[in-house]
């Protein structure tokens, strides 16, 4: 007889919980939910909010598109700065076909200065139109003579993506409020007892292949994920110690 080992899942992180989760129904479908006893409404329900938790899992990486974010604004602010001060510098050159190539382009481009310290969709749209001058016939021969194409070009290749992430995390984060995980990993503990022990309870009074099979299966599961969580806690508690003698060292 074996018996479902206890886990506190409370102490999970939501990924970790989302993942245990997803394993449990893998192995419920995988017997099927006839032959552990379980009802189908109770798995459908369980399935259902997992769902839901994964999509809260996944909205919870909208923190990751804004740090990605602040990369590739300063990129972009670098290659601003860059081409808009050479343009200017170079008025001040001793050869004459730079120097008037850059007079030009400085009485094109003066408009966008300080477009850096603008909110981040403004600077997108600016930069945008400061691309399209830079691009123009009378102008791109200009660039050419200054040897700033090839900042332009980098520059082209940031913005766009610099729209993109904006425009992905904008879309996150007007997606349909799914709520926080907390009430729906306490739904799901309530099925996730409920199937189990059903499971078990039926490994004894009518025992079948299917329920041991999936004991055990859960039970190394259940071992898996407490070993999994004791080492991730550990390393970040080495981590933090570490860092906080690198701290002390300084």
């Amino acid at each position: 007889m074996q018996k479902v080992k206890s886990i506190s899942l409370p102490r999970l992180n939501n990924a970790e919980y989302a993942y245990f989760a997803q394993q449990v129904s893998n192995f419920i479908h995988e017997a099927t939910a006839e032959k552990l006893h379980v009802k189908a409404e109770t798995l459908a329900d369980f399935d259902a909010n997992l769902k839901l938790l994964t999509d809260i899992v996944a909205q919870s990486r909208v923190s990751d598109e804004t740090a990605e974010i602040a990369v590739v604004d300063k990129e972009a602010d670098d290659l601003i700065t860059y081409i808009l001060s050479a343009i200017r510098n170079a008025r001040q050159s001793p050869v004459k076909t730079q120097r008037e190539a850059a007079t030009t382009l400085y009485n094109a481009t003066k408009i966008y200065a300080g477009i850096q310290q603008m909110a981040q969709r403004q600077e997108v749209q600016q930069a945008r139109g400061l691309l399209t001058d830079l691009a123009k016939p009378d102008l791109k021969a200009h660039v050419q003579t200054l040897a700033l194409q090839p900042a332009v070009d980098q520059l082209s290749t940031t913005i766009d993506r610099y729209a993109s992430l904006l425009e992905s995390r904008a879309t996150s984060q007007v997606a349909t409020n799914l709520g926080a995980a907390k009430p729906v990993r306490k739904k799901m503990n309530t099925l996730y007892d409920e199937m189990t022990t059903v499971a078990f309870a039926f490994s004894i009074a009518v025992p079948a292949a299917e329920l041991s099979t999936f004991i055990t299966k859960l039970n190394k599961l259940i071992d898996d994920t407490t070993t999994a969580y004791n080492q991730s806690r550990a390393q970040m508690k080495a981590a933090k110690v570490a860092a906080s003698g690198e701290k002390k060292m300084e």
